[in-house]
């Protein structure tokens, strides 16, 4: 009964997530478990794609000679970013 109080009473609903981050729902209980939903399948969907391109990245990062110190440090710097996206891993979390 709470839900269906919360559906016909609210109009919009600030959601506080685990991490710490608090997202504002404009609208009823049905329409932020619906926002709910499509952020989080965006979340992963944006971490399935930062993994794909972690292992290829990954790959670049193994194939550069040592010898040779022609490594992009953007490029590094970047894949050290698309890392901690992709969920961690690290170079020893294989």
């Amino acid at each position: 009964h709470d839900r269906w109080m919360l559906d016909k009473v609210c109009t919009s609903i600030l959601e506080v997530d685990g991490g710490g981050g608090t997202y504002r729902h404009a609208g009823n209980y049905d329409d932020f478990v619906n926002a709910r939903e499509l952020r989080w399948q965006a979340a992963l969907n944006d971490q399935s794609k930062a993994k794909t391109l972690l292992r290829k990245e990954r790959e670049w990062m193994r194939r550069q000679p040592k010898a040779r110190e022609t490594k992009s440090v953007a490029r590094e710097a970047a894949y050290y970013e698309l890392e901690e996206r992709a969920g961690g891993g690290g170079a020893g979390g294989e």
